[in-house]
């Protein structure tokens, strides 16, 4: 994807170079949330592109008293809702959701405290940290939204984001609108990777964890591996040297390690 296919899949709610800023994050978070498929990827540029209003948005619009008391969202204590109100691209609600994506964030190293978002809410609307709720929310709060994407369940995935059907037409005009681009709006290194994959079931597994040197040495020994980046997004099947190579240079995490579950066919080898 470029900055001016962002613009257009977002509707050029903002000027270009506004776009321009956002692309390296944007595809970060794709990326990170396993969307990497067409499918995948129109689904979660028309959902980021309505609740944010085209990336324009970081912070809600509306002041929060509308969740005031809101128990199902965690807002028990005065002041809750306007406090915790949606941040973010997919606009992170609720004192129960700050809690949890913190709790995670630093978990994975990411933030300094376990409340971090509990205690620094505005932190969520910064450039820094502002797509962590995203990726949380998307992987681990609702998994399930990559399989609505692959059945193109538009419905289904408004559901587990906004938990009920509000603003529908406008997604789904962003959605038939993110489709219509087809592979132009595949964050930089999906195309190359290949696709996501789960780790393959009625195998026999095992776990290494070896450098990336490594990975590529041993590579036409291994019938195949998946490699976990972390972030909670699904493990990618590496196919070749030449994926790995695309993983580092696409914006993925690049850690000094990376854990690589080889595997055989039961009864062989």
């Amino acid at each position: 994807m470029d900055a001016a296919t962002l613009a257009d899949v977002m509707a050029n709610s903002m000027p270009l170079d506004y776009y321009r800023h956002e692309l390296p994050m944007y595809e970060r978070a794709a990326l990170q949330c396993g969307c990497t498929t067409v499918n995948r990827a129109a689904m979660f540029a028309a959902q980021v592109g309505h609740e944010a209003v085209g990336l324009k948005y970081m912070r809600e619009i509306a002041d929060g008293t509308a969740y005031e008391g809101r128990a199902d969202l965690g807002n028990v204590f005065p002041g809750d809702g306007p406090r915790y109100r949606g941040r973010g691209p997919v606009q992170l609600t609720g004192r129960s959701n700050y809690t949890r994506c913190s709790m995670w964030a630093y978990s994975k190293g990411l933030v300094p405290a376990p409340h971090f978002f509990v205690d620094h809410p505005e932190k969520l609307e910064l450039d820094q940290y502002k797509w962590l709720g995203t990726v949380w929310y998307w992987t681990v709060a609702r998994p399930e939204l990559n399989s609505l994407a692959d059945s193109r369940d538009l419905e289904g995935a408004t559901r587990a984001i906004n938990g009920g059907l509000n603003g529908f037409e406008d997604r789904q005009w962003r959605y038939r609108r993110a489709l219509g681009f087809g592979a132009r709006i595949l964050p930089a290194g999906a195309a190359i990777v290949g696709g996501v994959s789960e780790l393959p079931k009625g195998r026999d597994m095992k776990l290494l964890v070896v450098d990336q040197a490594e990975c590529k040495r041993k590579r036409k020994a291994w019938p195949g591996y998946f490699a976990d980046f972390g972030y909670g997004q699904p493990l990618v099947h590496i196919k070749s040297g030449a994926d790995l190579r695309a993983l580092r240079v696409s914006g993925w995490p690049a850690p000094k390690k990376i854990s690589i579950w080889t595997y055989k066919q039961r009864g062989g080898m």
